[in-house]
């Protein structure tokens, strides 16, 4: 029973992880946007946004992969 609970556990976690990286990348691109009409923040603005899009690429690739993966039992056991 407890075998076929834990890929859901793995599965759920995994999403729940792909949508904080999400959230957060997207909350840093909104502050590196702020950042940068100020003038004299320009590195902190750039650092928001190159950030933000790391963290947003890095959550699409983790979709993709769970996309890709499907959702069987079997893959999620690897």
């Amino acid at each position: 029973m407890s075998s076929e609970t834990q890929p859901r556990t793995k599965a759920s976690s995994s999403s729940a992880l792909t949508l904080i990286l999400a959230v957060i990348g997207v909350v840093a691109l909104v502050v590196g946007i702020i950042y940068l009409p100020g003038g004299h923040h320009n590195l902190r603005g750039t650092a928001g946004l190159v950030v933000g899009v790391v963290l947003l690429a890095v959550a699409a690739w983790r979709f993709a992969q769970s996309r890709k993966s499907g959702s069987t039992p079997a893959a999620g056991a690897r």
